[in-house]
């Protein structure tokens, strides 16, 4: 390999880097609001908007995400709620 060209690959890897660091701070800023977005749904059905459809039974009728990914979303917005 010649200077030229590893400079060019270094080049090219610090554009990887910089991309997926800005890929993550904006999926974790999404991540984050659809967690708050949850938790404020969840106070509105648990609260009787739906009749006597319980949170669970509502979110698995109109998410489509697992319970899993729903329950670590909602755990982080409340963690974010903590922090502040």
């Amino acid at each position: 390999m010649t200077m030229a060209t590893l400079a060019t690959a270094v080049t090219a890897i610090r554009r990887h880097m910089y991309e997926a660091t800005n890929h993550q701070v904006s999926m974790n800023r999404h991540r984050l609001a659809a967690g708050q977005q949850l938790l404020a749904l969840r106070k509105r059905i648990e609260a009787g908007e739906c009749g006597d459809l319980g949170w669970w039974q509502w979110y698995a009728a109109n998410v489509d995400r697992s319970r899993k990914d729903a329950e670590k979303l909602m755990r982080m917005a409340e963690d974010e709620l903590a922090s502040d």
